[in-house]
Formats: C-alpha cells, structure tokens, sequence
C-alpha cells in the first residue's frame, strides 16, 4: 500500500511505527542471528497491537480500537 500525497498524518504514523520497531524489537535487545531477530517479528508485532499499551489508546492496545470501530459499524 502507498501513502497517498498530501497526507503527513498517515507517514508521521508509519514514521512513529518504525522508530518504535527499532527501538524495542531490532535494537531493543541482542540477537543471536538475524534468523531469530525475523522470526520474532511476527511476535512483536502482535504484542505491539494487541497488548502494548499506547498513548494514542488512551493507554489500550490499538485491536481495542479495532472492536470499537466495527462495533460503531455494524
């Protein structure tokens, strides 16, 4: 997916997302091998929308929002 122009809010998000894949999963500890550093991603990445608490989510993981948002629609 591209971001469309004139649209810094979505890059600023995608900017945000991969300073804190940076710093909290490649960098955030020492890896063996780059193997287990990519097979760990897909774990991250759960945990950074399921369970990691974030400012934006009034403290919440963003899947809650996801669940607000459907239910808002249904």
């Amino acid at each position: 997916m591209l971001i469309p122009p004139y649209t810094p809010r979505w890059n600023a998000k995608i900017e945000r997302f991969f300073g804190t894949l940076d710093r909290e999963w490649a960098h955030g500890r020492i890896w063996p091998n780059s193997t287990q550093r990519d097979r760990a991603l897909s774990s991250f990445i759960r945990f950074y929308n399921r369970r990691r608490p974030h400012p934006a989510c009034s403290g919440q993981a963003p899947i809650t929002r996801v669940h607000q948002h459907h239910e808002q629609n249904s």
